[in-house]
This record gives C-alpha cells, structure tokens and sequence, in this order.
C-alpha cells in the first residue's frame, strides 16, 4: 500500500518529481505514475488499482492539471472510494479551477520548495491509517459477534 497517490498533470513532472524525491528522504511511499511503467497495460485499470491502494491522494492543481481530464478523474476516483484527498494548489490559480475541491482546505504549492508540504501530509496520511485500522477492527467485532469470522 502506498502512503500517497500523486495526481497531476504531465506538464508538472518535474514539480511532481521534486515533491517524490522530497518524500522519499522522509520514507513516505508516494505513488507517480512516471515511475511505474507497465507496457500493454491499460491505464484506467492501473491508475484505479494504484488509488486503490493508497491511503489518500494528494492532487497538484496547477493551470496545466485544472484542464486535465485525468487529473479530475482520478480525485472523483479516489472521493468515491472515501479516501482524503489533499489539494496542493499553485498560488494565483483562479478558485473555480478547483471544480469538486472548492471549499476544500489546502496547501499552497511553493514552487521553490514543492515538498515542504509533505511533513503535514505524512501526519494525514498516518490519520487516514489509523481510521482504517479503526475501522477495520470494528467489522472484526462485529464478524465475530455475528460468528462470521
């Protein structure tokens, strides 16, 4: 399981780049697309099965990921699936870019330092976690309450 999927736009790659290698220093399993190449593979599939496996989805809205249908597509994914979806938004950017995440609290994207962020991420990222082991725990007392572990 991945700590973070990192949606974003194929124009921010090196931004997305910055904030993977940021994250590794701090031992945060961020999942980029770039890195994990699967040839004959269909990409809908794989991108759907790598949020999946994510504990929530940091999305980078930038004015390159606001006209990206991908980039949308995959914050509907993982909202669907009830994972934290963590807006990282390009200073300046028009608010109405944000689509389904206006209202949504977020960082603001430092371009000079795009992984400053991640100290705060990795604390939602152990949140989201904690509420899934939660969770997780309580269908086990109910299953065993039931006698159908």
């Amino acid at each position: 399981m991945h700590d973070v999927f990192l949606s974003h736009s194929a124009q921010d790659a090196a931004t997305a780049g910055a904030i993977h290698e940021a994250a590794s220093k701090m031992r945060l399993d961020i999942y980029l697309f770039e890195h994990d190449p699967r040839p004959g593979e269909n990409l809908g599939d794989k991108i759907l099965r790598e949020i999946t496996a994510s504990r929530c989805l940091l999305v980078l809205l930038t004015k390159n990921s606001a006209a990206s249908a991908y980039v949308q597509q995959e914050v509907g994914a993982a909202r669907g699936q009830g994972k934290l979806v963590v807006p990282l938004v390009e200073k300046g950017l028009d608010h109405s870019s944000l689509a389904t995440l206006q209202g949504v609290e977020y960082f603001e994207l430092d371009r000079e330092n795009p992984g400053a962020v991640l100290p705060e991420l990795q604390k939602a990222s152990r949140k989201q976690l904690l509420a899934d082991l939660k969770i997780g725990a309580a269908l086990v007392v109910v299953l065993l309450i039931l006698d159908q572990w």
